[in-house]
């Protein structure tokens, strides 16, 4: 029998109980499972060391709540971490944990940042993927997507230890949440995708994966991008006419903007690209339409949202709204309450919603990658969402970039091909697109690389900041300026 026989008959096969258990599971109200969320979360954890410590027995609705339990950050709860750590148990959350989820260098956080996750956050992490799958399947009415072999272009599975947990990225823990019979259905093997070295574990993959077939890849946008490059000079024609099952990219973890057409034209124009929002501290959205309409909140998974105006945040004023009281197209700092025991959290995202019915948004930067200019905070939906823009638009030769403060407004260093030289009135025009005052540095090609290279780590969910209020990064590149 054909594969192309195999799949129309899988299809035929899965079509009902795939659209059954779809509708099933995509039907929720926001308002109604946001206030169940707030009090199960509350209820569950007012006999832990966090809810004795803020009166979680005194809370009878919101207004409480935010009365007693100010804003946290992670160095707020990093006493409560580090009980965790030393085994305590019913700190911020009654039930066991299974893993410490480390998060990467890039977000700007202290080294030694990490967030715990509970039986519950993994049962919704677990519960949101197959609804992101599910929604697609019925979408395109290809329902034996969901059998199909992926590659999946993450941080190592193998594990450390901090005190008794396994520790780890999320991109690496998620090895661990597919049933043990479906682990080794998924590429890399094991084996590959423990490699320390990013260099020679990229040719790994390519040589594992390039006589096999796969029909979906999931990954951080610069790290795929470099794969598919690579395997594109191998095959020398759209990888879904060599992997003849492929038809779906997940990316997640950066924005996809800058590589997003060298990325469809090396996959082939019938290969969706879609975002999803998995953070750390919570499985948070995934794009559920195409073409893009954002991406759309998860609601009813265990956690509780609150927001704050960005300009607000920045100037100290964490006046907090619930889900049902925010504005559109305003830029909110997400607060998240979580069944991992997280309350009042500052994720460090900033997004932006276009809809409320149903909830769907866009992420626009984060907050702590911002340049103050001129008394004004300027993010990634400021100066680095309006550049990807322009560069595809004008189809510029430019390629990784980050902007710095300067004494005279803003410096953007930028990569292009070595022999490539922007002329002065491009550089003008880019300047007055985003309506700032500009000073321009060429750098050479890879030199973010080798600054990824030397600073932080190759792969996984590692990538280098857009935007910082400081001149570390842009310091280490002056050596690589043409």
């Amino acid at each position: 029998m054909s594969k192309g026989l195999k799949i129309l008959m899988l299809n035929l096969l899965l079509k009902f109980p795939v659209q059954f258990l779809w509708k099933l599971r995509c039907s929720s109200n926001s308002k109604t499972t946001q206030e169940e969320a707030f009090k199960n979360l509350i209820n569950s954890a007012k006999d832990t060391l966090f809810g004795i410590d803020h009166n979680f027995e005194d809370i009878q609705n919101y207004e409480d709540f935010k009365r007693l339990v100010p804003i946290k950050h992670y160095e707020d709860l990093k006493p409560y971490m580090d009980k965790i750590v030393d085994g305590e148990e019913n700190v911020l959350w009654p039930t066991q944990y299974q893993y410490l989820l480390a998060t990467s260098k890039s977000t700007g956080d202290i080294q030694d940042k990490f967030i715990p996750i509970s039986s519950e956050s993994l049962k919704d992490l677990v519960n949101i993927s197959l609804d992101m799958l599910l929604n697609f399947a019925v979408k395109i009415k290809n329902y034996s997507i969901l059998l199909q072999r992926g590659l999946y272009l993450t941080a190592s599975p193998d594990l450390e230890r901090k005190g008794k947990y396994p520790h780890g990225l999320l991109s690496g823990v998620s090895y661990y949440l597919k049933p043990k019979i479906l682990r080794n259905f998924g590429l890399p093997s094991f084996e590959t995708n423990s490699m320390k070295d990013w260099e020679k574990k990229i040719v790994a993959i390519e040589n594992e994966i390039i006589h096999d077939d796969m029909g979906i890849i999931v990954g951080t946008p610069p790290w795929v991008n470099k794969l598919l490059i690579n395997l594109s000079h191998r095959i020398k024609k759209p990888l879904n006419q060599h992997f003849k099952s492929l038809k779906l990219f997940m990316f997640g973890g950066a924005p996809i903007e800058l590589y997003r057409k060298q990325v469809q034209s090396i996959l082939g124009d019938d290969v969706y690209i879609l975002e999803n929002y998995p953070a750390s501290e919570g499985f948070i959205g995934f794009q559920d339409e195409f073409p893009s309409k954002g991406l759309l909140l998860q609601t009813n998974y265990g956690i509780f949202y609150e927001f704050i105006k960005k300009n607000d945040y920045y100037k100290g004023e964490y006046n907090r709204i619930r889900l049902e009281d925010l504005e559109l197209d305003q830029e909110y700092a997400v607060i998240l309450n979580t069944n991992s025991g997280l309350f009042s959290y500052v994720i460090g995202d900033l997004i932006k919603f276009h809809s409320n019915s149903p909830y769907r948004f866009t992420i626009t930067g984060r907050l702590r990658h911002f340049l103050k200019v001129n008394e004004k905070y300027l993010n990634d939906g400021d100066l680095s969402t309006p550049i990807y823009k322009y560069i595809q638009d004008k189809s510029l030769p430019i390629g990784e970039f980050t902007f710095a403060p300067s004494t005279e407004g803003v410096d953007l260093y930028f990569e292009t091909n070595d022999d490539v030289i922007m002329s002065n009135s491009t550089l003008a025009q880019m300047a007055d697109f985003l309506k700032q005052n500009i000073n321009f540095h060429h750098v050479k090609e890879n030199a973010a690389y080798e600054y990824m290279k030397e600073n932080l780590r190759l792969g996984g969910q590692y990538k280098i900041t857009r935007i910082r209020n400081d001149r570390n990064i842009v310091e280490f590149l002056d050596k690589y300026k043409i």
